[in-house]
């Protein structure tokens, strides 16, 4: 995921956007012949989520980004994790919505 970032980090969107496809469907096993239980990283997959979610946002699909966003929080409604990219969803989600 660090290249999907880099790219998004540079503007990029296309390139940011295919790289963190590439990543996701790595994640999930598409293409694979059995899922890997222990290669799986839920966190991953769901910042994956988030930053599909700015590349959406950034590329002027502000309802496919707010259900990214939501996709993403909906996993932390009763966490107390201090990831900043949950706040940044919020942010997001009120100012998309």
């Amino acid at each position: 995921m660090p290249i999907a970032k880099a790219y998004l980090s540079a503007g990029r969107l296309a390139d940011a956007e295919a790289a963190l496809q590439r990543r996701i469907r790595g994640l999930c096993g598409f293409g694979a012949t059995s899922f890997d239980f222990d290669a799986f990283s839920m966190l991953e997959y769901l910042l994956a989520r988030f930053y599909r979610g700015q590349i959406d946002e950034r590329s002027g699909r502000a309802s496919q980004a707010v259900g990214e966003y939501r996709y993403f929080l909906s996993s932390f409604d009763r966490s107390n994790a201090k990831l900043p990219q949950i706040a940044e969803a919020r942010e997001a989600v009120r100012r998309l919505a």
